[in-house]
């Protein structure tokens, strides 16, 4: 091959290889968005252990927020006492929930929130976690990210209450 030939490969190859370098970063953010979503509404205790301590509940309520989140439900499992270096001597419970957010046009997330619930009064609980995405429905079905949760829930004597919770990562792959 003649020199001006080799030359000529050579700067397309490192042409295509800075092309090929450039697009992927910018391909792959194109698919990525904040999360942010806050929900209100009301829970209720399903089951609880022989001393009469909270061990599963469901909820369900409305929320306001990006990405057109207009709704949540959920279910969570009471997976022990709280951890002291969250809770400090307040007490309180660690737990898991499955919580799902709906999109106004039916699309739905779905995240695994794994939280300790410190006491701040009588069946009063200050809930302070992460959430990872485990799948997802519509536009959210290749959906993958994570990010903190924050929430307040608020027991009866009968075992209903009310919460709110705030959601705030990063979702990609929309």
């Amino acid at each position: 091959m003649t020199r001006w030939t080799l030359k000529t490969l050579a700067t397309v190859a490192a042409l295509s290889t800075l092309l090929v370098v450039a697009v992927a970063p910018a391909s792959a953010a194109g698919g990525a968005a904040p999360l942010g979503a806050r929900c209100t509404g009301t829970i209720q205790i399903t089951g609880a252990d022989s001393s009469g301590n909270p061990t599963n509940a469901v909820y369900g309520g409305d929320c306001a927020g990006n990405l057109g989140i207009k709704g949540m439900k959920g279910a969570i499992a009471v997976t022990g006492p709280a951890s002291s270096s969250v809770c400090g001597s307040a007490g309180g419970f660690a737990a898991q929930h499955a919580d799902t957010l709906t999109n106004a046009d039916g699309s739905r997330v779905f995240l695994r929130v794994i939280e300790n619930a410190c006491q701040e009064g009588p069946g009063a609980y200050h809930c302070i976690g992460t959430y990872t995405v485990t799948g997802g429905t519509g536009r959210f079905a290749f959906a993958t990210g994570s990010g903190g949760f924050d929430g307040h829930v608020s027991f009866n004597p009968d075992g209903s209450g009310s919460f709110q919770a705030t959601y705030i990562g990063q979702l990609s792959g929309l």
